[in-house]
Formats: C-alpha cells, sequence, structure tokens
C-alpha cells in the first residue's frame, strides 16, 4: 500500500509549515489503515516482513512465485486487540477457499 508512503511524507514535514496535501481528509484517513501490506518477490531474498504503521494493526509482506505465495505477517504483541496467529489462519482459509472454486471453475 501507500500508506507508508504517506506516512514518511508526513514525518519529513512534521513542524514545518504544511502542503495543503497533508491537511486533506483523505490523507488523513490514510494514516489510519490497520493493514499495511508490501510485495517483494525475488529468488534471491528467503523471507521478508513488513512491520504495522499502527500499534493495532497488521504488517503483511508477501512475495508471489509460481508455486505459490509467501506471507510474513506481523502485529504489535502488546496490543490485545490483534491476534497474528488468528489473522494468519483466517488467511489461510480464505487462501483454501480460492483454490476449490478455482478448481471448480477450471473443471
Amino acid at each position: 500500500g501507500i500508506n507508508a508512503e504517506y506516512m514518511g511524507a508526513l514525518k519529513c514535514v512534521e513542524g514545518a509549515q504544511s502542503h495543503p496535501f497533508f491537511s486533506d481528509p483523505e490523507f488523513n484517513r490514510c494514516g489510519s489503515w490497520r493493514l499495511s501490506t508490501s510485495n517483494l518477490t525475488s529468488d534471491v531474498v528467503a523471507h521478508f516482513a513488513f512491520g504495522p504503521v499502527l500499534d493495532d494493526g497488521y504488517g503483511v509482506g508477501y512475495s508471489i512465485f509460481e508455486d505459490g505465495v509467501q506471507l510474513q505477517v506481523t502485529s504489535n504483541a502488546d496490543d490485545s486487540s490483534t491476534n497474528t496467529t488468528k489473522f494468519m489462519e483466517g488467511i489461510e482459509e480464505v487462501l483454501e477457499e480460492i483454490v476449490e472454486l478455482g478448481k471448480r471453475v477450471s473443471k
């Protein structure tokens, strides 16, 4: 997602006179996304993680290969509203459903 870039831009202008872009309601909404994702697909990188941008959020680093998808999910262990294990179980369940749907459609 683009939220990390937005957060970086905002950090660069903290304390300085701000551009109207940073007071736009959509910009402010971008700072509260609980799911932050990033992709890195490479044969030379074994694992790739991406951290959450909010204390009560999740970070998902993912790589897409011909034979599958690799996910690394992170969250703040000190926040009781996040549970990385349950989140991953949900993702796994949805991916299995997608595979089954693909099998039915391709028949």
